[in-house]
């Protein structure tokens, strides 16, 4: 009996929209998702979001085979599981070229200076990592100084160099075939998550129809929180709650009493900070565009 392992993986970016195409194909009839978004099951053993006990250096492909438990229906055609971090890790360009069948890997990008501003509002509003009095520009700082106070969160530690897309692509499309490698625009995505999806079901091989009645939603967006004490508390024991009708009331409560939408307001200082960043990319989103015949005219 053959092991049921992802032949879809969502490999990239952080912050490119994610999770809401890995919900855009979970709720199709031909894709079974993995039991949790993000397994990280393939990453290095050296990076912070590793899982010692549970991952590929651990238990190997029986290991990875349990998020994809009941996926051997009829009608499952895609086994999918979606880790941004994986476009920055070893493990897989070594693993997923051994499999029987490759996967193919999709990589969602968004303009990186763009990317870099949204981390930036991530960690300071959703994640409270960042001091709220913190700026776009000290926040710059301290990732070129690599800054001690982000060491143990990669994402935002690199956000810069994880900016960088092409370095990342090209071994990527040297290790499973540029062929099984797919890029997309995050821009497209947002812009028309209906027309997007119908087009990627299309190149994917499944039900287009699915998507022209489905009701696309905005996820993981960043939102201001009002007490920074109360929102690292519920952070860290929200999720420990056991009954979940009464986590569903605290978070709806706590949603309405401390969480309101972030403003996106740019000062000049951060309109000059985004500017040198574009400038910064500019040759590797030329490199990007031409390993992939993107059109980036978006991102100009």
């Amino acid at each position: 009996m053959s092991m049921a392992l992802p032949n879809l993986i969502i490999a990239g970016a952080p912050k490119c929209g994610t999770t809401s195409l890995f919900d855009y194909l979970a709720a199709h009839p031909e894709v079974c998702p993995s039991k949790v978004k993000e397994t990280c099951y393939l990453m290095d053993e050296d990076y912070p979001l590793y899982k010692k006990g549970e991952s590929y250096h651990d238990a190997g492909l029986v290991g990875y085979e349990r998020y994809f438990q009941g996926c051997g229906t009829e009608h499952a055609r895609l086994f999918v599981e979606a880790t941004p971090d994986y476009m920055y890790q070893h493990t897989p360009l070594e693993v997923l070229p051994t499999f029987r069948e490759v996967p193919t890997v999709i990589f969602v990008l968004r303009k990186p200076s763009e990317r870099v501003y949204s981390l930036y509002r991530f960690a300071k509003n959703n994640l409270a990592i960042l001091d709220k009095h913190t700026s776009f520009y000290r926040y710059m700082d301290m990732v070129y100084r690599q800054e001690r106070s982000l060491k143990g969160r990669p994402i935002l530690l690199n956000a810069i160099e994880h900016s960088k897309y092409s370095n990342y692509i090209a071994q990527w499309m040297e290790a499973v075939g540029s062929e099984r490698v797919r890029v997309f625009l995050f821009e497209e995505m947002v812009a028309d998550p209906a027309e997007f999806m119908i087009g990627l079901s299309e190149i994917l091989g499944i039900d287009q129809t699915v998507y022209e009645s489905y009701s696309f939603g905005k996820r993981n967006e960043t939102y201001a929180i009002r007490s920074t004490r109360l929102h690292r508390l519920m952070r860290s024991y929200g999720s420990k709650v056991s009954l979940r009708p009464v986590r569903w009331i605290a978070r709806g409560v706590y949603k309405m009493t401390n969480l309101q939408q972030a403003s996106n307001k740019r000062s000049e200082e951060d309109k000059q900070v985004l500017r040198d960043l574009e400038e910064m990319f500019a040759p590797y989103n030329t490199k990007l565009a031409e390993m992939t015949a993107l059109n980036l005219a978006r991102w100009s």
